[in-house]
């Protein structure tokens, strides 16, 4: 599915570092070769950003600066916090920091009232992790 940019909240970006020689290597390859891989997105509830991006941030930043209006996204079914701990699955420990763990926790105790238990829980850690 073909999504505007400006149909996307992105406000869950800061979870990730970033890294200036990635953004331009991403921008390079976008502008030379296209998109590649789709990003994730689950729906939102506003009918300003129907799309919250939940992987992909870097290659929104990238579209933008090129001034290319849309992206293909994979739409995920399930809920912002759900969809936020299965890519925390998906992804490799090497692929993230610690910094990114602590991002994860935070954005799910504070924007989805998760307790430290449950976090860990759903992240197969303990609460003291």
């Amino acid at each position: 599915m073909r999504v505007d940019l400006h149909q996307l909240d992105r406000k869950y970006e800061g979870l990730k570092i970033r890294s200036r020689h990635g953004e331009a290597k991403l921008l390079a390859s976008l502008e030379s070769d296209g998109q590649q891989t789709p990003i994730v997105v689950v729906r939102g509830e506003s009918e300003a950003s129907p799309f919250i991006v939940i992987d992909g941030f870097k290659r929104v930043r990238a579209a933008s600066r090129l001034g290319m209006d849309q992206l293909e996204c994979n739409v995920w079914d399930q809920s912002e916090a759900d969809a936020l701990v299965q890519l925390h699955a998906l992804q490799r420990p090497r692929d993230r920091s610690a910094l990114e763990d602590s991002y994860l926790i935070l954005a799910l105790q504070e924007e989805h009232g998760l307790s430290l238990t449950a976090i860990g829980h759903r992240l197969g850690r303990t609460k003291s992790w």
